[in-house]
């Protein structure tokens, strides 16, 4: 336990001499303000493009003298822009807001880095943790994302912790196990739209150990089926939290979102998205604004607005990215050491004396 508390303080001392002469970045103003419009007004009309969770992090540690103006009716989106940069920048401290922010979320990274070794510690051993969060703790995309209020680390540290407990789960079946996933994956939702691809990965593995479970007969099977649906109820439980179990963006009843909720989804281009998100909708499955946001996500991100060039290994190529666009960008980013260090251990697998929890906790890194 010491030994991983050290290295995840290490992670944070290493992020702090790498980035303490950092400003904030792109939309960490949008979203610290965003946050603290969350927790003291109830209204989630502004940044729907993302969940709250990293958002109501930072909300949290702002000074209760952090001043709000009164909402305006949201037209366009460079009005909500206008509004959110007068916010941080004209009528805040805007340094002391990000010293505030920084702090948050070294603490909250911090915490899901301390989750994800006693995780990995309990399903393959302490060498697996401690090696983990020393990797972790020296990679440099990491370092720089840990205390920075964005998405992208967040969601890669929530679903690593669902993997864990996703393989803790598959090798034993105990409620425990099913109590760490479902919250697990609920942060994962509540981290990024572009999480549901990992949960649904996460949620094959868990399909593949409900049916082996009926090889061992249809009460057991009925029983770990019981379980993993138990898991994705809290897993939305969780996420139904973070909106105060309100369907509509304001407390009441309202959505002043500067695009109205069906218009948002008329403006999809794929017809099982459209269909998919319209009915959610409807039926009021998800709040509205994770659904506002997501039809945004699928916009943007699945369908495209407009970007047709993808400058890959000094090439420009037009239209659709190729297919070995994301490979290469994470070739780019990581260290030549690192990337070799983690290409051995794929090979050392094959000599590896697994547990059951292990080989579960491998599987379901695969599906995600």
């Amino acid at each position: 336990m010491a030994l991983l508390l050290a290295l995840a303080g290490l992670a944070v001392l290493r992020s702090h001499w790498g980035t303490r002469l950092d400003g904030f970045t792109v939309d960490e103003p949008w979203h610290v303000v965003a946050g603290v419009s969350y927790l003291r007004t109830g209204d989630f009309r502004l940044n729907p493009e993302h969940p709250p969770l990293v958002k109501q992090v930072a909300g949290a540690a702002q000074a209760e003298g952090f001043v709000l103006p009164p909402f305006a009716p949201l037209v366009e989106k460079s009005q909500e822009r206008d509004w959110v940069e007068d916010a941080m920048f004209l009528r805040n401290d805007a340094a002391a807001a990000q010293r505030a922010t920084r702090a948050s979320l070294w603490a909250f990274h911090g915490t899901l880095l301390l989750a994800l070794g006693l995780l990995l510690w309990r399903a393959l051993g302490l060498p697996w943790a401690a090696g983990s969060l020393a990797f972790l703790a020296i990679e440099p995309s990491v370092a720089a994302h840990l205390p920075v209020a964005m998405t992208d680390l967040p969601l890669a540290l929530t679903l690593a912790v669902a993997v864990a407990a996703a393989g803790l789960l598959l090798s034993t079946w105990q409620w425990r196990w099913v109590l760490a996933a479902g919250l697990a994956l609920g942060l994962v939702l509540g981290s990024k739209h572009s999480g549901l691809a990992g949960v649904a990965g996460v949620g094959a593995v868990l399909a593949v150990g409900v049916l082996a479970g009926w090889r061992q007969g249809w009460a057991e099977g009925v029983r770990r089926l019981g379980q993993v649906l138990a898991a994705g109820v809290l897993g939305l439980a969780v996420l139904w939290a973070m909106y105060g179990f309100r369907f509509h963006a304001g407390p009441d009843g309202s959505d002043g979102f500067n695009r109205a909720m069906a218009d948002k989804v008329a403006d999809l281009n794929i017809p099982h998205w459209r269909t998919a998100i319209g009915l959610a909708d409807e039926a009021r499955l998800l709040p509205r604004a994770y659904l506002w946001g997501l039809a945004d996500t699928v916009r943007a991100g699945v369908e495209g607005r407009g970007q047709s060039s993808h400058l890959v290994w000094g090439v420009n190529h037009k239209g659709r990215p190729p297919w070995f666009t994301w490979p290469s960008i994470i070739a780019s980013k990581l260290p030549l050491a690192l990337a070799a260090m983690a290409l051995l251990g794929l090979l050392a697998l094959r000599w590896a004396t697994l547990t059951a929890a292990g080989r579960w906790l491998l599987a379901a890194a695969a599906g995600a």
